[in-house]
């Protein structure tokens, strides 16, 4: 019997029924299509008896790899019609009749291979009796199937499996209770990062893992959904001389003829989504172990050992940190960090052996700040991950905030308490604008919604779950108070632990350690979409003290079309300057659409921030005067967080029509004074802004008008070479000032040394050098590159920096190559880095890091989108069978009345081989590329007449 997902191949036939077709015709077992909820047959039925018969012959088929299919059978015609099982939809739960307890997994994996089997015993409990077993299986081969309850043993007939679930049918019903299914089986070993994959690197070959959210099913039949948590106890024979890691430690280790089989010990209940394998040459380092005891090792591909000193060195105080602040041990017996050279995501927390794409795993210490901020906010997301999602997981994806929302909020604390020199809560402000962005459109989700497709899944992982579910909580614990949240959390762990949890245990858990209504409070930002505005009207009166006004309802951009929303309940804080000086700061719920609330400090204020330290997730609007007070007093009024969210919450006001794009350009200019890195970087953002509505003939002035803002930092352009080692906040900001320069303002002695320093990067990577070029270097120069470059020289630096792409010694080299070749703006050049994803050059992973770099430019967005709808089916035979529902966004970068058209039209007359999900995406890009197209008709026509008469 053969099951592969997307097609119907199989190895039998059932003669057809009498009077429906002669004698020779035949048809499926399972021949009808999904219609509606339920499945259509034209199968004559079987009788048990006639169902071992067919079984015992079907399963003697090893597989449907290779070979013609076998011969069809003409069984005798027996009883009445047979309903076939119902197969339940994809992306819904498969209830609970059968579920699992224990699962016995062994695998022979050759990743030198194309294809890899298994067989798997799956230890179950029914809950009545029954015929029928619904697991998830795709792509999978399946060639022996038996159930054995008791003294009785059947042979399984499978149905369905054209969406990825399938119905295993036993000839008579199987009693309640206990039983076992063994399954037999294999697939394909591919290269797209999803499922159980294999990696070339360099000339040899490894396999890795990427089961969330249902890509377990694609390695071995199973329950693949989070609520059934059961045991794993795996086994994996590999090549001799190829070592394998799963999640659990080695307890046992046997060369098997060509083989060694690995086993592990039986792990915790897991669900499907976190079991985890690595095979290959493996390199493995010791790292210091936790202060409980816990082993910790780095693990990455054979000859990268030498960039695993950072990761060793910050693991186990991550580990002691978590330790501390949960109150319980660390919830599994070993820890393992992966670095996987071709890895989808950024990182994934498998208990035991968390896998990370390299450049955020193997990072040197003398890397830049960026590059040491994501590895280490990273780990500590993933390793916050094994209280939050593995020690109790989410009972369904609905509630996957439950899991990144936690995560993102645990690891920016831990990160935050270990290296406050990074200054990652002033960061983290960026990061949350990603989220109010996305939380703007009228397509926006909820943090938490009904989830019931494969796509609806997908689409779970997002700004909305990571960013806004993290600062839910960090709203909460503000005006709770940490104690009290950590209180709640600790009694919520312990409640469900090695087990399953949702939003409702957690918010009652909350709810009794605060003696707050929390379930109320945060239902209002859990269960509907979009970001509060509040306007502020400062209210004062002679002798008394002043009044704030306040009015809430849902942020939208002009023309935005999202419905309005009920009032948040919204944990408010505020800071003032009373009329002597005195700054207080005030917290109340604001959780009407309007309300007032008194200062308590008598007088008018100087000043007022809406906001206090930007900590809330909501936008605010002041009137004009007291706007202009805040700016006028911004120096003494604002921390370098409250300023970066300042340029943010402006940056919407002129999205929404409230605030001219110049006047927002003036804002710009005492900010730009300041010597934080993180401001200055918001300077740039907002710069990238208004080149957005700049019109192409005003270019030239808008760059001298970046340059005249960056001006008070120029002196900082005659050390054009930092100086190597640790990277200072200093030394950060005098990059970031460079890299303005480089990319959005003018300076052509600069140019001149970009040229040159991107000659001697080069020739240092081509030399393969042992030390190779300075890190700092190779991040600020290499990826502005391409604009430094005359246009006539920049075909010859494109070859350059393609050839040196398998030269790169280090992750910061090869991420700052990519991006590079991302830089260019001709059309040709485009489209040939767009090649390298599909000749091989560039690895799946790597089209996110090249489209980032390609950005949302008016430049390359004709190029983008045209390239894409030339190679749309060869990409998605790269990335992955779900990626055409993410691919829309390569459209965002369209700019005009008809761009958003484009790309529905396009899409639209694909609908029929995309995977779900589709329409949010589609929807969302679109309500993009007209709001572009909306901000440059609102505010270009101003905009440019204000460039043209400033004396630049």
């Amino acid at each position: 019997m053969c099951i592969v997902a997307g097609r119907r191949r199989w190895h039998a036939a059932v003669a057809s029924p009498a009077g429906r077709g002669s004698g020779g015709d035949v048809a499926h077992p399972r021949a009808g299509r999904r219609d509606g909820a339920r499945m259509k047959t034209h199968a004559r039925s079987l009788e048990p008896l006639l169902i071992l018969f067919l079984a015992g012959a079907l399963w003697a088929s090893p597989g449907c790899a290779t070979g013609p299919a076998a011969a069809p059978l003409a069984p005798p015609q027996l009883g009445e019609p047979e309903t076939p099982p119902e197969i339940p939809p994809p992306g819904r739960p498969l209830g609970r009749a059968v579920v699992p307890t224990r699962y016995q997994l062994e695998l022979t994996v050759d990743p030198r291979a194309d294809r890899f089997a298994g067989a798997v015993e799956i230890a179950v409990e029914l809950a009545a009796p029954s015929r029928d077993f619904a697991l998830d299986a795709t792509a999978l081969n399946l060639a022996r199937a038996r159930v054995r309850a008791g003294a009785l043993e059947q042979t399984l007939v499978p149905f369905g499996g054209e969406d990825g679930v399938v119905v295993l049918r036993a000839p008579v019903a199987v009693p309640a209770g206990p039983a076992v299914i063994e399954i037999a089986f294999d697939g394909a070993l591919g290269e797209a990062p999803v499922g159980l994959y294999r990696v070339a690197d360099g000339d040899a070959w490894y396999a890795f893992t990427q089961f969330e959210a249902l890509a377990a099913r694609r390695a071995f039949p199973c329950f693949d959904e989070p609520a059934l948590k059961a045991p794993f106890a795996i086994t994996l024979r590999v090549p001799r001389g190829m070592v394998a890691l799963s999640n659990a430690r080695e307890v046992a280790r046997r060369d098997d003829g060509a083989h060694t089989a690995f086993s592990f010990a039986e792990t915790p209940p897991l669900p499907t989504y976190l079991v985890a394998f690595a095979i290959g040459d493996l390199a493995i380092r010791d790292a210091p172990a936790s202060a409980g005891g816990v082993p910790i090792r780095v693990v990455t591909t054979r000859g990268k050992e030498g960039f695993t000193a950072f990761a060793a060195a910050h693991a186990a105080p991550m580990v002691d940190a978590l330790v501390a602040w949960f109150g319980s041990a660390f919830p599994f017996e070993k820890l393992d960090l992966v670095a996987v050279p071709n890895f989808a995501a950024g990182a994934m927390e498998n208990p035991g052996l968390v896998t990370f794409r390299e450049e955020l795993l193997l990072v040197d210490a003398d890397a830049p700040t960026e590059r040491r901020v994501a590895s280490l906010a990273v780990t500590a997301h993933e390793l916050a991950h094994m209280w939050f999602g593995d020690l109790v997981t989410m009972a369904w994806w609905d509630d996957i905030w439950l899991n990144e929302g936690f995560a993102s909020w645990m690891g920016a604390k831990i990160t935050d308490a270990l290296f406050p020199e990074l200054d990652l809560p002033v960061r983290g402000v960026r990061w949350r604008a990603w989220a109010m962005d996305a939380d703007a459109r009228a397509s926006a989700r909820a943090i938490r919604q009904p989830v019931t497709s494969e796509g609806d899944i997908e689409n779970a992982f997002d700004a909305i779950t990571y960013t806004k579910g993290a600062n839910l909580l960090g709203m909460l614990e503000r005006w709770l108070g940490d104690a009290v949240v950590q209180r709640g959390v600790r009694d919520y762990i312990a409640a469900h632990t090695y087990a399953n949890g949702t939003t409702a245990d957690l918010l009652r858990a909350l709810d009794a350690s605060s003696g707050h209504d929390v379930t109320r409070v945060a239902g209002t930002w859990l269960d509907q979409p979009g970001t509060p505005q509040v306007d502020v009207t400062l209210q004062c009166t002679r002798g008394a003290a002043a009044t704030l006004a306040l009015r809430q309802g849902r942020y939208r951009p002009a023309g935005g079309g999202a419905p309005g929303e009920a009032p948040w309940a919204i944990p408010m804080c505020v800071r003032y300057a009373s009329s002597a000086g005195k700054v207080s700061r005030e917290c109340f719920l604001f959780d009407a659409a309007e309300a007032t609330h008194t200062l308590s400090a008598p007088g008018c204020p100087r000043w007022l921030t809406p906001n206090d330290g930007a900590w809330g997730f909501y936008r605010w609007r002041l009137d004009q005067r007291d706007l202009e007070a805040l700016l006028a007093h911004e120096r003494q009024a604002l921390g370098p967080r409250e300023r970066v969210a300042l340029l943010d919450d402006l940056e919407a006001l002129v999205a929404a029509d409230a605030l001219p794009a110049e006047r927002y350009a003036a804002a710009l200019v005492p900010l730009a004074r300041h010597r934080d890195p993180q401001v200055l970087e918001a300077v740039g953002a907002a710069l990238d802004f208004l080149y957005r509505v700049t019109p192409p003939a005003q270019e030239p002035r808008f760059r001298r008008f970046a340059a005249q803002l960056l001006a008070p930092h120029k002196g900082r352009l005659r050390t054009p070479r930092p100086a190597p080692g640790p990277e200072s906040s200093e030394r950060e900001l005098t990059r970031r000032v460079l890299r303005l320069y480089l990319g959005v303002a003018e300076d052509p002695g600069l140019g001149r040394v970009a040229i040159a320093v991107t000659d001697e990067l080069l020739t240092a990577i081509e030399a393969r050098s042992t030390g190779g070029p300075d890190a700092v270097l190779v991040d600020l120069y290499l990826p502005n590159a391409p604009r430094a470059t005359p246009a006539a020289d920049r075909p010859a630096l494109w070859e350059r920096l393609r050839a040196a792409l398998p030269m790169a010694r280090t992750p910061v080299e090869r991420f700052a190559l990519i991006g590079a070749l991302g830089r260019f703006d001709a059309p040709e050049l485009v489209r040939r880095s767009l090649d390298l994803v599909l000749d091989g050059t560039l690895r799946s992973q790597d089209f996110r890091t090249l489209t980032a770099a390609l950005g949302h430019r008016r430049q390359t967005a004709e190029a983008i989108w045209g390239w894409l709808t030339e190679h749309f089916d060869p990409l998605v035979a790269v990335l992955g069978p779900r990626s055409g529902q993410w691919l829309p966004w390569l459209g965002a970068g369209l700019c005009d009345g008809a761009g958003g058209s484009r790309v529905r039209a396009f899409f639209e007359a694909r609908r029929a081989t995309l995977p779900s999900g589709l329409d949010h995406n589609l929807a969302g890009v679109v309500e993009a590329i007209d709001g572009c197209a909306r901000l440059v008709a609102d505010h270009g026509p101003a905009w440019s007449r204000w460039l043209a008469a400033q004396p630049l």
